[in-house]
């Protein structure tokens, strides 16, 4: 005796339909976006302004997927194919469906949040800069760090042109894996000189 499942699924129709739509370009891109657009209490969805904010997301995410569904799958005459679609379209486990389909979505959004900072500052003085550049990588970070340490030696050298040019001072490799790099000039005896950093962003907010 079999317990009605299919495949990890309440049942055929559910699986069946979550296959479609993610196996066709087209209706995967618009499926992630009908789970991930804003939700309209004020208007056609106000239905669930009294229910909690996670159970509502996934109470609307499945009722859009099952119209849209349903408008696109279900044939415009009544007919034995019409009524076929219908009735497994009825046992389609909306809820369930929607499920991976947001996990999906908040997968995508996690790995676009900014992970790391590039910070600048005189060492021993706060950080000037309150809207530091962010970055989704490290690797990303540490290449937008290294043209910022470059045009600070480039600085540093027009500035003192006329006296032959700056005797640069730099303390760290973002190449070679350092978080930080102090860039300064010898010549000049109190300069402390710029650092540029590249934190984590729970390690920037902590600092800011």
């Amino acid at each position: 005796m079999t317990d009605g499942t299919y495949n990890g699924w309440r049942n055929y129709p559910t699986w069946c339909v979550n296959l479609w739509l993610g196996n066709d370009e087209g209706s995967y891109n618009e499926a992630r976006k009908l789970v991930s657009a804003p939700i309209d209490l004020l208007g056609a969805e106000s239905s669930y302004s009294l229910v909690d904010p996670p159970r509502r997301r996934r109470l609307v995410a499945a009722d859009r997927l099952k119209r849209w569904v349903r408008d696109i799958a279900e044939p415009d005459e009544a007919s034995l194919c019409s009524d076929l679609v219908g009735y497994a379209l009825d046992e389609v486990d909306w809820l369930e469906l929607a499920e991976p389909w947001l996990e999906d979505v908040d997968e995508d959004e996690d790995d676009e949040r900014p992970r790391f900072v590039v910070v600048e500052n005189t060492p021993g003085y706060l950080r000037e800069d309150d809207e530091p550049a962010t970055f989704g990588t490290f690797d990303e970070a540490r290449e937008y760090a290294s043209e910022r340490v470059a045009e600070l030696i480039e600085h540093l050298h027009e500035a003192y042109s006329d006296e032959g040019g700056a005797d640069v001072s730099v303390s760290g490799s973002f190449a070679e894996g350092d978080s930080s790099v102090l860039v300064s000039d010898e010549r000049r005896e109190h300069d402390l000189g710029r650092v540029v950093e590249i934190l984590p962003v729970e390690d920037a907010g902590e600092e800011s």
